[in-house]
């Protein structure tokens, strides 16, 4: 794991094909600013220019790119334009950051995620809990679909993530909610536009991962944007309903495995 400030990349990662080839773009951001320098109120068209401003020396900015080490050269013009997003009263409290969906990295974290993260085991990585690759695909397809489309679908499973301590090997367990609002996903050359009848019959069959495929083949769009990600810490949940499981297991507390899996959920 690489955690530099607030930039986290698993670099080593090899990553399964998706539905759309993915890069960074901060124009979606910048779009954002511009409507709140025309349209906001006075506080905000003030805000908002500031903020324009302070990056119009760097026209880079608003040119996708597929280079993270984008992240890491221009952190503190992110940071400015992500200032919405991230308020710095709640840096303490919120687990949020942004990313790129499906691709090992995370940028602009708040403080408190910063930290979970920091007390990580070396070795971590960060991986969506339950999740194969063909249900990562479509997962993809889902959020493309969404954005694109215009045709939110519910994927019936939450989105979560453990995290460990190293110090106190405690795993916590995270609720992930993504945002798409900051992003562009456009068609390449060739694409096969979706009938609202054939987005019906991909979520009529929801685990059939040939078909998605067949429909929605790997890498036929374009992905440029930011997503952002929160998650909620749903630990004491999970730890409940871990007991529960435990406790309805035939004679549990005769077992010395479970108890012992019981001692480390009650830790």
């Amino acid at each position: 794991m690489r955690l530099e400030n607030q930039y986290l990349y698993f670099k080593e990662e090899i990553f399964p094909p998706l539905p759309f080839d993915l890069k960074l773009s901060l124009e979606p951001v910048f779009q954002f600013w511009e409507k709140k320098a025309q349209t906001g109120n006075a506080s905000e068209k003030l805000l908002a220019k500031s903020i324009l401003d302070g990056v119009a020396h760097l026209p880079e900015l608003r040119q996708p790119t597929a280079d993270l080490k984008f992240i890491e050269e221009h952190s503190a013009e992110i940071s400015s334009l992500l200032s919405a997003m991230f308020p710095e009263i709640l840096t303490r409290n919120e687990i949020k950051a942004a990313s790129l969906p499906f691709f090992p990295v995370l940028f602009n974290m708040t403080d408190r995620l910063r930290t979970i993260l920091s007390g990580a085991p070396k070795d971590f990585k960060l991986f969506l809990k339950g999740f194969d690759v063909n249900e990562v695909y479509m997962l993809a397809c889902s959020f493309l679909i969404a954005v694109y489309y215009k045709t939110p679908i519910n994927f019936k499973r939450p989105l979560y993530f453990d995290i460990p301590n190293a110090d106190t090997g405690i795993i916590c367990h995270y609720r992930a909610v993504l945002n798409g609002e900051f992003s562009l996903i456009k068609p390449k050359e060739g694409y096969k536009h979706l009938s609202p009848e054939e987005i019906q019959k991909l979520i009529d069959n929801s685990q059939d991962v040939e078909l998605w495929k067949k429909m929605i083949p790997p890498g036929t769009y374009e992905y440029e944007g930011i997503a952002l990600i929160t998650l909620y810490d749903q630990s004491e949940d999970e730890a409940l309903s871990e007991l529960k499981q435990l406790l309805l297991t035939n004679n549990a507390l005769r077992d010395d495995k479970i108890l012992d899996q019981l001692q480390g959920e009650l830790a």
